[in-house]
Order: C-alpha cells, then sequence, then structure tokens
C-alpha cells in the first residue's frame, strides 16, 4: 500500500523481566516548509535521547522511571524511512539506550498491563488519533483502594509524553523538519500530535514473548 510522503517510523524497544520485549510505534512526517538535510541518524538519536529525557523528567515530584519496575530496561530506537511508493521500510538508523534507563520499583505487575496514552491532534474521529501502550510497570503505580492508576502517575505519564513530542523534532535551524504525528491508514493522512491524554483504567497489551520458559501446573479432572 502506497504511504504519504516523508514518512519516520520509529520503533523504541525495551526488556520488561529480563525476558519479555515491549515496542513503541510512533510516526514522524516531514513538514514541507522544513530546511535541511533530514539526516536519519541524527533523528533517530534525537528520538533516544528525548525518551531518555520523558523517562526521568519531574513533574510534581515524580517522573516515569520511578513508577517502572526495576527490570525495565529500554534498549534501543530503531527509525525508518518509508518508501511512498511500496509502504514497505527502508533505510535504517538504530541508537542504543545505556546502562541507567532501569526502572527504579520492586514489585512488578503483571508484564501485559500498560498504561494507554490517547494522542490526539485536535480533530474528531478516530482516523485523527494514535495510541501509545506502555507496559513494565511495578504495582506502586495503582491505587490500592480502588486498583486504577494514581493521579500522580497519569499527570507524569501525560506530561512527560508530551515533552517527548515536542523534544523528538529533527529541528534544523529552529525549524521543524520532522515531528510526531498520526498517520491513517484509512485515509493515508497524517496529522502533527498536538496532545497526549491518559485515563487511570489500567489497560491491557498484547503480549509478545521472548523464549521464555513458563510454570506449568495441571490437575485432572476426576472420572
Amino acid at each position: 500500500m502506497p504511504l504519504p510522503d516523508g514518512l519516520r517510523r520509529a520503533t523504541i524497544n525495551a526488556q520488561i523481566n529480563q525476558g519479555e520485549i515491549m515496542a513503541h510505534n510512533i510516526w514522524f512526517s516531514k513538514i514541507p516548509f522544513g530546511a535541511g538535510s533530514y539526516d536519519l541518524q541524527d533523528h533517530c538519536n534525537t528520538i533516544r535521547d528525548a525518551w531518555k529525557f520523558m523517562l526521568a523528567v519531574n513533574f510534581n515530584a515524580n517522573n516515569v522511571r520511578s513508577f517502572l519496575h526495576v527490570t525495565t530496561k529500554y534498549t534501543d530506537v530503531k527509525l525508518y524511512e518509508m518508501d511512498p511508493a511500496t509502504g514497505k521500510t527502508g533505510d535504517l538508523a538504530q541508537a542504543n539506550f545505556s546502562i541507567d534507563n532501569l526502572g527504579l520499583s520492586q514489585s512488578a505487575l503483571p508484564t501485559e498491563v500498560a498504561m494507554a496514552a490517547t494522542l490526539e491532534t485536535g480533530k474528531p474521529g478516530r482516523s485523527f488519533r494514535g495510541r501509545v501502550f506502555m507496559g513494565g510497570f511495578s504495582a506502586n503505580i495503582l491505587d490500592a483502594a480502588t486498583g486504577r492508576a494514581k493521579p500522580q502517575a497519569t499527570d507524569v505519564f501525560s506530561l512527560a509524553l508530551a515533552q517527548f513530542m515536542q523534544k523528538s523534532r529533527d529541528q534544523v535551524n529552529d525549524i521543524d523538519a520532522y515531528r510526531a504525528c498520526v498517520y491513517s491508514r484509512k485515509l493515508q493522512t497524517t496529522r502533527p500530535i498536538t496532545r497526549v491524554s491518559v485515563g487511570d483504567v489500567m489497560d491491557v497489551q498484547r503480549r509478545r514473548r521472548n523464549a521464555l520458559v513458563e510454570s506449568r501446573l495441571a490437575g485432572d479432572v476426576p472420572a
């Protein structure tokens, strides 16, 4: 399927519980009036640095890392140049994270439990919204009485992701060359992300195993 011109896809990869894999996919679109070379590796490095900032930046004395389990570790960012004619990935750039991107909390939630962030573009309709699922959290993200995410967690997650959207822009001479967007496969359009919202009901993301050995018990049905 053909794609809009000037589209890049970033995949931000992490490991959870020393085995399971988590990946966030975020689209970036080229700004027609931008200036510069749009270097793929430079942009990939910018996205990695913006994600590192997102994990650590404090809002009201909290940050994202403080809600992540200690085994959650971000590994790398892969940035793909999308071929508008074929719809397939083209050139690839990769930027690795350093060891200091581990979570800080001890008590783990199940790895498939996630927070879902809605990426808004200022226009109503499903074709103009995106989502990012983030897992690897510890139990301290939950309100013990309600089982929902604490207000501190939804606050810091939404504000930190909004900061990422701004800092991940590939800028040349203070002009945006690429910026995070919502890509609609149905309409074949892109729109820049203008707002990030996060609810307090925990969500579920599909489990991605990495050759994990599972402990299993069984019970025989009596005759």
